[in-house]
């Protein structure tokens, strides 16, 4: 099995109903594993890509246009 490298961690705080829906989400193993999730890393590293795809994508068409 092939790791994959990350940087540095990265402290995020949550609020209490934030963190109770995702200690849900984690105790639901067919929703994670439909969704690939195996930790609450993965959840957040899901919302951030997701961020930071579309910042890319308004990024690129300002630069086009």
């Amino acid at each position: 099995m092939k790791y994959k490298k990350y940087t540095n961690p990265v402290n995020c705080r949550l609020y209490r109903s934030q963190k109770d829906v995702l200690n849900r989400l984690m105790e639901n193993e067919r929703f994670c594993r439909q969704h690939n999730i195996s930790s609450e890393s993965d959840v957040i590293r899901l919302a951030v890509n997701k961020v930071l795809r579309e910042y890319e994508q308004i990024e690129f068409r300002q630069q086009v246009s």
